[in-house]
């Protein structure tokens, strides 16, 4: 799909509550960008680090649709109230927005200029900046607005055409957990060694609790090795781990392990869950599963990935340890969506 596909139509219904998002349409033909020789050519034939940096601009692009639609939808929104009140925009925005910001007091603009400067020393800011008391009055004042249409959006009915671009993510059947065939499929690209990966860890429990059976989440290893370079050997040693059944019960060790993963503690690990020492150490010594690594890291390339944690919710991606409501966001419109169509 391109992403001229993204952006359908506009449309503002005022009626009871209802968000709709509509899906993307797949893409089932592949279709070549070139002829060489009679030989088709195809985009997907590219590096990935090219068709990674094609990916994040997709997400980019659809950044800006969505601060688009957002920015006119509330306009309308704020536009019709207005005329619903029989009163004026203006007198909209001072009664409900403007009346409703307090002035920053002295210690808050000081606080708000520490934060700019990283000044260590609060006296040398006892003259309140009368740039930074407008600066942080006009943000409390957006942010008073984007609360204030988030009301109004949700007393009306908003019908939303735009779609995020959805990748197409490929998963390994035994490093599964959930539902195989849930409506709701979380691909997570992760790093052994990270910490904002376990601390993602959490709220990956709480979705697969609360959709249980809904959703199901498929791990893929992507070990930043210029920053952790122990997390590619304990990627090998998970696959070792999965080699004998025990994939899900490794991954979970290691992600509440609190040494360095060195070979002799990825081996500790193994003989806690009485795993086969022998063919582990053979396993992981041999280096058998390199190249699988190395494709679930070229795979995660060339859809974009740049850090871990990093989601791919029914290909929607999602970056970063992000709260269980980010998840809910997400899963939550894909299972209207479901509904509604």
């Amino acid at each position: 799909m391109t992403i001229s596909h993204c952006l359908y139509g506009l449309a503002i219904l005022i009626a009871p509550s209802l968000v709709l998002a509509q899906k993307d349409t797949p893409i089932t033909e592949r279709k070549p960008i070139a002829i060489v020789d009679g030989e088709a050519v195809y985009m997907d034939q590219a590096p990935p680090m090219i068709l990674g940096q094609i990916e994040r601009l997709r997400r980019e692009y659809f950044d800006l649709q969505k601060k688009a639609l957002d920015e006119i939808t509330g306009q309308k929104l704020l536009e019709r109230e207005a005329k619903r009140r029989g009163i004026s925009l203006l007198t909209l925005m001072r009664t409900e927005i403007e009346g409703k910001v307090a002035e920053p007091t002295p210690d808050e603009v000081e606080a708000f200029d520490l934060g700019k400067s990283g000044h260590p020393f609060p006296g040398e800011h006892a003259a309140a900046d009368p740039t930074s008391r407008e600066l942080l009055k006009q943000a409390r004042l957006e942010a008073a607005r984007q609360a204030y249409i988030k009301e109004l959006w949700r007393a009306e009915r908003v019908l939303v055409f735009l779609d995020p671009p959805r990748s197409p993510t490929t998963i390994d059947p035994t490093r599964l957990r959930g539902n195989p065939n849930a409506a709701i499929r979380l691909v997570e690209f992760s790093d052994f060694s990270c910490p904002f990966c376990r601390r993602a860890e959490s709220s990956l429990t709480k979705v697969l609790e609360h959709y249980k059976g809904i959703a199901s989440i498929a791990y893929r290893d992507f070990p930043l090795n210029d920053i952790h370079p122990q997390a590619e050997l304990a990627a090998e040693a998970s696959r070792c781990a999965a080699d004998q059944r025990k994939y899900w019960e490794y991954h979970d060790l290691l992600f509440t392990a609190d040494r360095p993963l060195t070979f002799d503690f990825l081996v500790a690990k193994a003989s806690e869950l009485s795993l086969d020492r022998t063919a582990f150490v053979s396993c992981l010594g041999q280096q058998k599963h390199k190249v699988d690594v190395q494709k679930d890291i070229e795979d995660g390339t060339r859809l974009g990935v740049m850090g871990t944690p990093a989601f791919f919710i029914n290909g929607i991606f999602l970056g970063g340890a992000q709260p269980v409501a980010e998840f809910e966001r997400i899963i939550d419109s894909e299972l209207a969506s479901t509904r509604n169509n």
